[in-house]
């Protein structure tokens, strides 16, 4: 795999809205065009798994470090993984499940 992604990820409530939040380590290797992208299935580790159950959630603003997503949704019983993907290449980059 030549792209890859690493670090911790949250779900923060501001008020009555939902973010994705990356944590200070999060860290992904140089790429085009990263985005951010929610799913109901969990343990996503390839090209192969990432379908049509994905949300879009933003393009990844920073590759490294902390920065917040607002989620469009407020059913978190329905997201089990966090994704990053390159929408240029249509590669995956990286996952985490949310607990």
């Amino acid at each position: 795999m030549l792209h890859s992604s690493s670090g911790t990820w949250s779900v923060v409530r501001v008020g009555n809205e939902l973010f994705l939040q990356s944590g200070e380590n999060f860290r992904s290797s140089p790429g085009p065009d990263y985005h951010v992208y929610i799913s109901k299935d969990p343990a996503i580790k390839d090209n192969d798994q990432f379908g049509k159950a994905q949300i879009e959630v933003s393009r990844l603003s920073k590759p490294n470090g902390a920065a917040y997503y607002k989620l469009a949704t407020d059913d978190l019983d329905s997201v089990h993984s966090i994704l990053i993907w390159c929408k240029q290449f249509k590669e995956y980059i990286g996952s985490a499940d949310l607990k």
